[in-house]
C-alpha cells in the first residue's frame, strides 16, 4: 500500500513545490508595494482636492465604473473556474467508470497481483486488468485534486470536496481486504463504486454552483450596464438656452 501511494505523495509534493515557488514570486513582486500604494493614495487625494467639488462627482463615477468592471471580471472568472472543474470532474468520473468495468471482469486477487501493483515484480499479461484499473484511479485522483483547487478559488462557494486521495486509499484497502479474506474482487469493486457515486454527486453540486456563478455574473453585468448608463446620462449635454435679445437696430425676423 505504501509503494502504491508513493505516486500520489510524489504528485502532492510536486504541487506544493510549485505553489511555494508561485508564492515566493508573488512576495517578490509585492515587496515595496505598500509604500507605492500609500504614495498613489496620497497623489489621488491631492488631485481630488485640486479638482474641487465640481470634479469630485466625476471621479466618484469613474471609481464606480471601475469597481463594476472588476466585479464583472471576477464573477466571469468564477463561472469559468466552475466550468473547468466540471469538465475535469466528468473525466474523473469516466476514469472511475472504466476502472469499475475492468474490476467487474476480474475474479480473484493473487499475491503476485499485489506485488505487480506495488512495482515489486515486473508486470505480466495477467496483471493488466488490475494495473489498468489502478492507473485509471490514479488519473481520477489527480483530476479530483484539480477540481478541489479550482473550486477553492471561487469566492463564497458552498461546494466542499473530500480529500482527493480517498478513491486510491479505498481501492488499495479493498485489495488487501479481498486478498486476506475470500480472495474475490468484492471490497475493491465496492470501493470503486462508492467513489463513482460520490463523484456523480459532486457533479450535481458543481452544476448547482455553476448556475449560481452564472446568475452572479449576469447580475454583475446588469449592474455594470446601469452604472455605465448613469455615466452616459450625466455626460449628456442639457438643453441650449438662448440668452441674447434683439436690439432696436436689429431687423425684426419675419413671422411665417
Amino acid at each position: 500500500m505504501a509503494a502504491a501511494l508513493y505516486f500520489v505523495l510524489e504528485h502532492e509534493l510536486s504541487s506544493l513545490g510549485r505553489e511555494l515557488a508561485d508564492l515566493d514570486g508573488k512576495l517578490r513582486k509585492l515587496s515595496g508595494s505598500l509604500s507605492k500604494h500609500e504614495m498613489l493614495v496620497e497623489w489621488r487625494d491631492e488631485l481630488l482636492m485640486e479638482m474641487g467639488d465640481t470634479r469630485l462627482s466625476a471621479a466618484e463615477h469613474a471609481i464606480e465604473r471601475v469597481s463594476a468592471g472588476v466585479e464583472v471580471a471576477a464573477r466571469a472568472a468564477d463561472a469559468e473556474a466552475v466550468a473547468d472543474a466540471r469538465h475535469v470532474a466528468e473525466r474523473a468520473l469516466d476514469d472511475l467508470r472504466e476502472a469499475r468495468r475492468i474490476l467487474e471482469r476480474e475474479r480473484r486477487i493473487e499475491r503476485d497481483d499485489l506485488a505487480a501493483l506495488a512495482d515489486l515484480i515486473p508486470e505480466g499479461l495477467r496483471h493488466f486488468g488490475l494495473r489498468e484499473a489502478k492507473r485509471r484511479i490514479e488519473q481520477a485522483t489527480l483530476r479530483l485534486g484539480f477540481v478541489n483547487d479550482e473550486l477553492q478559488a471561487v469566492e463564497r462557494l458552498a461546494v466542499k470536496l473530500r480529500h482527493p486521495y480517498f478513491a486510491m486509499e479505498a481501492f488499495l484497502a479493498g485489495l488487501f481486504e479481498d486478498f486476506h479474506t475470500t480472495g474475490l474482487v468484492a471490497e475493491t469493486l465496492a470501493a470503486v463504486e462508492e467513489a463513482h457515486t460520490y463523484v456523480g454527486m459532486t457533479l450535481d453540486a458543481i452544476d448547482r454552483a455553476g448556475e449560481q456563478a452564472r446568475e452572479k455574473w449576469e447580475g454583475a453585468r446588469s449592474k455594470e450596464a446601469e452604472v455605465v448608463g448613469r455615466a452616459v446620462t450625466a455626460l449628456r449635454p442639457g438643453p441650449i438656452r438662448v440668452a441674447s435679445r434683439y436690439s432696436a437696430w436689429d431687423a425684426v425676423p419675419l413671422r411665417r
